[in-house]
This record gives C-alpha cells, sequence and structure tokens, in this order.
C-alpha cells in the first residue's frame, strides 16, 4: 500500500483509496469498525485525535498536507476505536 506520508496531492489520495478498496475487498485489511456507522465514528474520532498522533510521530501537526491527513483518517478509522 501506499505509504501515507507520500501522498501530497488529490490524484495521490485518490490513488491510495481505490488501493485501500482493494485491498480491503482481497481481505488484505482487516475492518475492526465493519459497519458503516462504527468507521464513520472511528473516522470522525481519528481526526479529533490526529494532532496528538502527529506529535506523537514528531510531526509538527500544522505541517501535515490535508490529502495525507485523510489517508490517515480513512486507514486509521479501519482500526481506530
Amino acid at each position: 500500500m501506499i505509504p501515507t506520508r507520500e501522498i501530497r496531492d488529490l490524484p495521490g489520495l485518490i490513488s491510495f483509496i481505490h488501493e485501500m478498496a482493494n485491498l480491503i475487498d482481497e481481505g488484505g485489511i482487516a475492518l475492526e469498525n465493519s459497519s458503516t456507522a462504527s468507521y464513520i465514528e472511528a473516522l470522525s474520532a481519528f481526526l479529533e485525535d490526529s494532532n496528538g498522533y502527529y506529535t506523537n510521530l514528531g510531526v509538527a501537526p500544522e505541517s501535515i498536507d490535508i490529502h495525507r491527513r485523510v489517508a490517515d483518517a480513512l486507514y486509521g478509522a479501519t482500526i481506530y476505536e
């Protein structure tokens, strides 16, 4: 899968989403939040906590490109509680 840190534009985000969807279909990504409602709730929670996530990585949250932030949130919501 495309590392999210490499996503810096809309085409990169679109490619990431296509690849993520294929991996989910093929079982390469397990969804802990398998219902739409639980996935959306996890997506919201990840975004709410994302500044702390980036800070823990040693990255200034304000330096994160919006396309990368969306990709991180989409992937993070597959496992985030």
